[in-house]
């Protein structure tokens, strides 16, 4: 006769010592069991423990099983190897997860000198890096452009920044699965600096990580038809307008600019261009299904709730009242409803 012990306990952190000899256990007992990526690490570990513990007692044979969603019993679909444990999400669960999560943020303008270099990291780190590593899923990161206010040296502080910066965006994504984008900001701040972080979409860890500095179509998530908007000189307006088809045939558009409602808006940290192109907020809203996201002008807001500005990182302007980035969430299936 075969049978199983299921044991249910509360959430008890293990020591390392502790997980040690439970993965040494399992690997000699070559057991059969399952790890759902969604539940705490020391929850399975501990379980396990003391089903052990009830076999040494009773010699019954065991295995584990664990009840992660009232309807769904994983049983005996994934097995224990010996040199590796893997994290197994049951198909059937990831088909249920008909969204997609994203953070977008502009305007860090990281290297104006009112902001400190530690100041700025710290804000960064608290409010902006260990939020995203606490999200369940992140399926998008997008930095719509002036990362940088001004030219900044190699080995300045503020470079330093720059660069651990996007190294802890490279890591999150590389744990999460994240696509990152990068949007060229306006020419005056990011100043060509963009070259400097290039290895990073180039690299060999299968990480989505691209940088865009011209006007581009692209697709990610599989099927999300994504418009992409840098702050770039173009010679006739058509160049920008042709994208502007407005018959819904984006998912998405991200960019970094101007909009009609908001021309005659000054900005202190702002070196406004001369001339720059303004984008018309109604033919951005009618090409796109999803939301159209933007950087550039200092101060949250939205317009229909289609078009958003997404407000700089931290305050820039006197007077400013709305900082931060969004975090946002848009359907599958009908890529028209998001929030």
């Amino acid at each position: 006769f075969k049978y199983q012990v299921v044991a249910s306990v509360s959430t008890k952190a293990l020591t390392i010592p502790e997980e040690r000899e439970v993965l040494k256990q399992l690997k000699n007992n070559e057991l059969s069991f399952i790890k759902e990526s969604i539940l705490f690490e020391s929850l399975f570990n501990y379980i396990v423990k003391h089903v052990k513990e009830i076999h040494m007692v009773t010699g019954i044979p065991y295995k584990t099983e664990y009840y992660w969603h009232p309807y769904v019993s994983i049983k005996d679909n994934y097995i224990f190897l010996p040199t590796s444990l893997y994290y197994c999400v049951k198909e059937e669960y990831i088909m249920k997860r008909d969204f997609k999560i994203f953070a977008a943020l502009a305007d860090l303008h990281i290297g104006l000198n009112r902001i400190t270099a530690a100041s700025m990291k710290k804000q960064l780190k608290e409010h902006c890096i260990k939020v995203l590593e606490k999200l369940p899923y992140l399926d998008g990161i997008f930095i719509l452009g002036d990362m940088l206010h001004t030219v900044v040296s190699l080995n300045s502080e503020y470079s330093q920044l720059y660069l651990w910066f996007v190294d802890q965006i490279y890591k999150i994504a590389k744990k999460k699965g994240s696509t990152v984008i990068i949007i060229k900001g306006t020419p005056a701040h990011d100043n060509d600096q963009l070259s400097n972080i290039k290895s990073y979409a180039n690299n060999d860890d299968d990480v989505d990580f691209r940088i865009y500095e011209t006007i581009e179509e692209t697709t990610i998530w599989g099927d999300y038809h994504i418009l992409i908007l840098p702050d770039v000189k173009v010679k006739k307006d058509s160049e920008y307008e042709k994208y502007l088809t407005k018959d819904k045939k984006y998912d998405m558009i991200l960019g970094h600019g101007m909009i009609d409602s908001m021309k005659f808006f000054t900005q202190e940290s702002e070196t406004m261009p001369t001339k720059s192109y303004t984008f018309d907020t109604k033919d951005l809203i009618a090409t796109s299904k999803g939301p159209v996201i933007f950087g550039h002008i200092h101060q949250y807001q939205h317009i229909k709730n289609h078009f958003y500005y997404a407000g700089p990182f931290t305050l820039l302007e006197r007077g400013g009242t709305d900082a931060g980035y969004i975090i946002g969430g848009i359907y599958d299936k009908d890529r028209s409803k998001f929030k």
